[in-house]
């Protein structure tokens, strides 16, 4: 609660204020009812010296004990917003000869409601659950996979979704909150409380060479979008405009 009140107090009393989307810029006006103005959009970035396609990292996969391209894959922490579980129901209602699905991600509260759920739709065997992937593994295994499926609940960004496309793997995310505005027209955009849309998106890309090709070409052009270097830049316009208007109004006063 504290916390809380102390965000929202910075928030309605900076002179200046940075998000990385859209969404996020139009939550934090309707929540703290700030001036739009007052909020500059620096979109992140994704490092293409770590994400991007290729043969590279085949000998991370063997460590874990997958082949490339014979996946699917799903990268975030273990918590509900990241709805794993409707992932899991899905996952459940494609055919049996589908790819095995791998979540990468740390245990957080709810993990065993998911472990009771993977038993209950008895896709134990073609589940697996990696929670110890380092950072120097993670790029190999996103290259490497068939889809990259991420149907999260709420974003204020989605750097998966950026770093997969950038990897060169077909997406399929949500239609909510920042997810489609990071992803535009280049994933498969899902309702995320709906198993049965999760289940045709990446039955679609699967069973469909040319529109999964359609989808890295378009993956790699959204993804390059996305530069450290130009929300730089823009960082420091917006302090430069905003110094130069305090400066003017010194002197005219």
């Amino acid at each position: 609660m504290q916390s809380r009140a102390m965000v929202r107090h910075a928030a309605r009393n900076a002179v200046l204020l940075f998000t990385a989307s859209e969404f996020s810029r139009s939550e934090i006006v309707r929540r703290y009812r700030i001036a739009a103005q007052k909020i500059v959009v620096l979109s992140n970035g994704v490092d293409r010296r770590r994400f991007h396609p290729g043969d590279e990292g085949r000998e991370a996969l063997a460590r874990h004990g997958l082949a490339a391209a014979g996946y699917l894959l799903m990268v975030g922490r273990l918590e509900p917003r990241k709805n794993h579980a409707n992932l899991l129901r899905a996952y459940a209602a494609l055919p049996p000869s589908s790819p095995p699905l791998v979540i990468v991600g740390q245990r957080d509260y709810g993990y065993e409601g998911l472990a009771r759920l993977v038993d209950s739709l008895r896709i134990a065997d073609r589940v697996r659950f990696l929670e110890t992937v380092g950072d120097a593994d993670l790029p190999a295994l996103l290259r490497h996979a068939s889809v990259f499926v991420y149907p999260s609940m709420a974003e204020g960004f989605g750097m998966p979704v950026i770093e997969a496309m950038a990897s060169g793997v077909p997406v399929v995310t949500s239609h909510c909150t920042a997810l489609s505005e990071v992803a535009g027209d280049a994933a498969e955009l899902i309702e995320p409380g709906d198993p049965a849309s999760i289940a045709g998106a990446v039955q679609r890309i699967m069973g469909n060479a040319q529109w999964r090709n359609e989808l890295r070409g378009r993956g790699l052009e959204r993804a390059a979008r996305f530069d450290w270097a130009v929300s730089a830049r823009r960082l420091l316009e917006a302090y430069e405009n905003h110094f130069s208007r305090r400066s003017a109004l010194r002197t005219t006063s």
